[in-house]
């Protein structure tokens, strides 16, 4: 036994309790990649080619009144009305909805902290507690721990359905989803070689902005915030705090425990509404 009731495995690293131990060769315990092996070949990505919906799905102006039900009375007929405005408008009130979709469809069975409502306009600039600038999901109302998937299907669902809105052609809406999913896949495999703490504060930030065409930026933001994400990029810009004027949202919280997401879909978003 070691010091505060760990125990040592093989003379010099201990095994502390609620832990995980240390994996050695030959020690018949495969590494983390052999388990990311054995669930590709569980649920293989062609598993997620189709969904079936259930005979008892809700229909979708029930769900709308049901999950308006908690929310004030006076304003439910706005949010409906929004809602009804545009296919995109009508996936961004329908978190709940779609997440009843995807309940029967495959998953690996490897939980994370999802967002709950990963769609592409849930990714904004915002001020974390050091000042910098940083692109990450910016809502956290549905978060709740569920398959990864889930998040991943919300945003390219999405990215489909804003470029539709936007008038992009049915190809650059594929390529915008397939996009994102592929740039989720090869984020995740770059952050499974670092370091768990370099791991952890994976975050995309000016640097990533520096390298975006600023009009295209400053478009996006327009249209998405009604002026107060470019007006908040203007403040920065002139020297005002990052997270001035925008109602505390401007702290990093939970965004920056979520690397994998964090990554992911800015750029995504905006190719898949502005390719030609």
């Amino acid at each position: 036994m070691g010091e505060a009731g760990a125990v040592v495995a093989d003379g010099r690293i201990p095994v502390v309790p609620g832990f995980a131990g240390r994996v050695t060769a030959g020690a018949g315990r495969g590494t983390p990649k052999d388990a990311g092996k054995a669930l590709r070949e569980r649920v293989p990505r062609s598993s997620h080619d189709s969904l079936v919906l259930p005979a008892a799905r809700p229909d979708a102006v029930r769900a709308v009144e049901e999950s308006s039900r908690d929310r004030v009375p006076e304003l439910a007929p706005l949010r409906v009305g929004r809602m009804a405005a545009a296919p995109f408008a009508f996936l961004r009130g329908a978190a709940g909805l779609m997440a009843h979709d995807l309940v029967g469809t495959p998953v690996t069975g490897a939980g994370a902290q999802i967002c709950g409502d990963a769609h592409a306009a849930n990714f904004g600039l915002y001020g974390d507690a050091r000042g910098r600038l940083v692109i990450d999901l910016n809502d956290f109302d549905e978060t709740v721990v569920g398959p990864w998937e889930w998040d991943v299907k919300r945003l390219a669902t999405s990215l489909v359905l804003a470029g539709r809105e936007a008038g992009a052609d049915e190809d650059t809406c594929r390529r915008g989803a397939q996009d994102a999913v592929g740039a989720y896949r090869r984020t995740m495999r770059l952050l499974s070689k670092l370091p768990a703490l370099d791991a952890w504060n994976a975050i995309a930030d000016e640097d990533l902005v520096s390298h975006t065409d600023a009009r295209d930026l400053m478009g996006t933001l327009e249209r998405e915030r009604g002026g107060g994400g470019a007006a908040a990029l203007r403040r920065r810009a002139a020297g005002a705090p990052a997270g001035a004027g925008r109602g505390g949202r401007g702290g990093r919280g939970l965004a920056g425990r979520v690397p994998g997401h964090a990554l992911a879909g800015p750029a995504a978003a905006a190719r898949a509404v502005r390719d030609p």
